[in-house]
């Protein structure tokens, strides 16, 4: 049986396990959780990616298809072949909001079992 469950996580004192500006990309978020009993919880969270490429904006600002797409992609201005200055807001699509998983961990007291 699946069973789905809205969390709300409060964290009133938390720890940055792993920052986006990292290699790995993500961004995990560790702290207490306000629940009835004591709880733990992790947020891992990847960074928010930029948006679609709209190639026809692009050629009507005067860039030809190549390697200042890419530059483009990757939130860096180009300058056509004009001199005119592109930014990549002007020719990029909304950003596409990274996935973010929650992990919430409850604490028994007896959590210590003795085996027999």
């Amino acid at each position: 049986m699946i069973c789905y469950f809205e969390i709300l996580l409060f964290f009133v004192r938390f720890w940055k396990l792993v920052d986006s500006s990292d290699p790995v990309g993500y961004t995990v978020v560790a702290g207490p959780i306000f629940h009835r009993i004591p709880s733990f919880g992790f947020v891992i969270q990847e960074p928010d990616q930029p948006g679609p490429l709209d190639a026809a904006k692009a050629t009507l600002a005067g860039l030809k298809p190549g390697p200042n797409f890419g530059l483009l992609k990757q939130g860096i201005p180009v300058k056509s072949e004009d001199g005119t200055v592109i930014l990549p807001e002007d020719v990029l699509g909304p950003s596409i909001k990274g996935r973010k998983v929650i992990l919430n961990f409850f604490l028994f007291r007896n959590q210590i079992y003795k085996e027999k």
